[in-house]
This record gives structure tokens, C-alpha cells and sequence, in this order.
């Protein structure tokens, strides 16, 4: 998943994604959150600019293409962002950008932007159906980290501008993408939205089983 450079203009980066975690397992690592006592199935990619990333899925995932799921990431920034693309690319999948905003002070101050681009452009907000839910969210400067865990209802299906794709649980499989950057988000003015992104200092693609 490609992200862009911010100096006085935000400008596109067209590189081809590399596959960095291509040694990845595909089975996850399972976990229980002792908060919310959902057990997901978890993916590390190790490092001072790492990250976990896990699922839970409806139990007929494997029968039937599944539309929500419910998320957890732990980002090891907290001062930057990480992003997650449902589809395991950068252009034409649903990207869900997450980052610490410190400047709300409080356990639920994670944003998670869900954006949308067909071209190695600034991705935009996405404009489809997608719910995104807050369950659970912490903010751990000591350890420079931060921890979200959301429902995201009909986030496996996308549609913006005419283009439409999606994630095939019924295959047992999920192509996924991820990138971390330690630089802060652009935020608008006004402190509504993110408005721009520093390029990515890691990056990657695994495939994940789907249990």
C-alpha cells in the first residue's frame, strides 16, 4: 500500500509494492483481548515500525463471502500511522488508515480513515457504505504504541466511482497489505479529517488464512 511524500505539496509515488513479509504465515497467531473477550486471529510484522493485525469473522466466512469483520491493530507509533488494505494492494481495495490523535488526549483519541484510490494518487475518504465502530482503543506513549479494536460492517465489499471489488473469504484465503510511517498525518485546519499522508517507511504483503 503506497502513501504519499508531504513536503509543500502532496504529490504520488507510483512504485510496485514489495512484498517485505512474503515470509508471513498464513495462519494466525490466536488472541483474546481480555477487554472485549474477542479472539482473533493475529498477524506480526516484527520491528521498532511493526504492527499486529488481526481478525475476527463470522463463523460461515468460509461458506459465504463475508461483508464485516471485527479488527485489531496494534501500530508501534504514535506519533505516525498505520494502514491496512483489505484487498492486498494499494489501488482499487478499501484501505483503513489508523493514527493516535493525541490531540483529543483521552483512551478513544485512535482515528481509523477508511480511503479509496484507483491510481497512485493521495487516496481519498472512501464514499461507500462502510461502518466503522469503535470497541476499544488505547493510546501507550511509554511503549511509543497504540491499540484499536473496531467492527467494520460492510467493509469487505467497496464500491466507489463505478469500480467495485472485494475479499473472498469463501476462498480461505485474504490477500492483504500493510505499511507503517512514523511521520504525523496531515490534519486538516480545523481538526476535521486527515488531509495528507508522509510516505510509508515500511510496507508489505501477506496472505491470510481465514479460519
Amino acid at each position: 500500500m503506497h502513501f504519499f511524500n508531504t513536503a509543500a505539496n502532496i504529490f504520488a509515488i507510483a512504485i510496485t509494492l514489495l512484498p517485505i513479509c512474503s515470509a508471513q504465515a498464513p495462519m494466525g497467531v490466536p488472541y483474546t483481548d481480555p477487554e472485549t473477550d474477542i479472539t482473533f486471529s493475529t498477524w506480526t510484522i516484527p520491528g521498532p515500525l511493526g504492527l499486529t493485525f488481526g481478525l475476527a469473522l463470522p463463523d460461515s466466512a468460509r461458506e459465504v463471502d463475508a461483508t464485516d469483520f471485527t479488527g485489531y491493530l496494534k501500530c508501534t507509533t504514535t506519533t505516525g500511522w498505520c494502514g491496512i488494505s483489505l484487498g492486498g494492494a494499494m489501488t482499487d481495495s478499501l484501505l483503513l488508515v489508523m493514527y493516535a490523535d493525541l490531540m483529543l488526549e483521552s483512551e478513544s483519541s485512535v482515528a481509523i480513515s477508511p480511503r479509496y484510490t484507483s491510481t497512485y494518487t493521495l487516496p481519498e475518504p472512501y464514499t461507500g457504505n462502510a461502518t466503522i465502530t469503535p470497541l476499544s482503543t488505547y493510546i501507550d506513549k511509554p511503549t511509543n504504541s497504540f491499540t484499536t479494536i473496531f467492527t467494520c460492517t460492510s467493509c469487505l465489499h467497496w464500491s466507489q466511482n463505478g469500480t467495485e471489488g472485494g475479499a473472498k473469504t469463501s476462498s480461505g484465503m485474504l490477500d492483504l497489505a500493510w505499511a507503517v510511517s512514523p511521520e504525523k498525518p496531515v490534519i486538516a485546519a480545523d481538526g476535521q479529517g486527515l488531509v495528507g499522508l508522509i510516505q510509508h517507511e515500511r510496507q508489505g504483503t501477506w496472505v491470510a488464512e481465514v479460519r
